[in-house]
């Protein structure tokens, strides 16, 4: 009877050892497929690049035409989602419909919305890009997502299911990911690394030094550098919007592509309209 209790015993721990292996391993097998990337094609454009707000878009307050925009040689234009009524989906689309018509690539920027909770702000994002990739935006711009007030513990499969999301509704669909600390740009870099059609942009307006950061980060990262530059006025006085020409050279002198932030409803973009057009 002690043999057969022995035998027993070794059995039922040899069946514990099976399970815990083959579990771990399934386990393991979700986790991969969770976390793979889906394979998406290169972002290869080089961009002039502007954004236009949703005012100039939905109400046609005055701003550059898209004749003036080809002369500026600007390649890429956008707008950004504001309250995310049917109505302004339905202008950004007959915009982009115009956009595309005039020869230009289009893109919505889709910042992290106002939320009270993380998982909001990426429910809120989610929805967005799939909105904007519906209605033929080429890129999508996903604005500030990791510092933004409410993105505190934003993890890489939330912010990576943002694009997911995107690229499920249109697998050609391109992405530009935003942010201005080191920390985050870093982050950035880290959590898109895999994914050729996302380009990592700085919006520092007031540190040169995270240009370099960006150009640095884009080399060991196999991706074009890319950053914003503010002309218009802004919600303080950004040391780029004070010295606009020194930073217009700056990212000259390191060849990176530009993203102008932004035509306003106010009209303060026509101040400093000739040294972007010059770009």
């Amino acid at each position: 009877m002690a043999s057969v209790r022995i035998h027993l015993a070794i059995m039922l721990i040899l069946l514990v050892l099976v399970s815990t292996f083959y579990g771990l391993t399934e386990a393991n097998a979700a986790l991969v497929v969770r976390r793979r990337p889906t394979s998406c094609s290169a972002y290869t454009e080089h961009d002039k690049g502007i954004l236009l707000g949703i005012d100039i878009v939905t109400r046609g307050l005055p701003g550059p035409s898209f004749t003036d925009l080809k002369q500026a040689n600007f390649t890429l234009v956008g707008t950004y989602v504001d309250k995310g009524s049917a109505s302004e989906w339905s202008s950004i689309a007959t915009w982009i419909n115009a956009a595309k018509a005039a020869g230009f690539r289009t893109f919505v920027m889709a910042g992290p919305f106002p939320q009270p909770k993380v998982q909001d702000v990426v429910k809120t994002g989610i929805y967005a890009t799939k909105k904007a990739a519906a209605i033929g935006a080429d890129i999508v711009e996903l604005d500030e997502f990791i510092t933004c007030p409410t993105c505190n513990g934003l993890t890489e499969s939330q912010f990576q299911s943002i694009i997911e999301a995107g690229l499920a509704v249109n697998p050609n669909l391109k992405f530009v990911v935003t942010d201005w600390s080191s920390q985050a740009l870093t982050t950035l870099f880290s959590w898109t690394s895999d994914y050729a059609c996302v380009r990592v942009a700085n919006d520092n307006y007031n540190n040169k030094g995270m240009i370099d950061l960006d150009v640095q980060l884009s080399s060991q990262n196999g991706k074009a550098p890319l950053t914003w530059i503010i002309f218009s006025k802004g919600s303080s006085d950004f040391d780029c919007y004070l010295n606009l020409n020194d930073w217009i050279a700056y990212t000259k002198q390191a060849n990176l592509d530009a993203l102008f932030y932004y035509v306003d409803a106010a009209g303060t973009w026509q101040t400093q309209w000739s040294s972007v057009v010059t770009f």
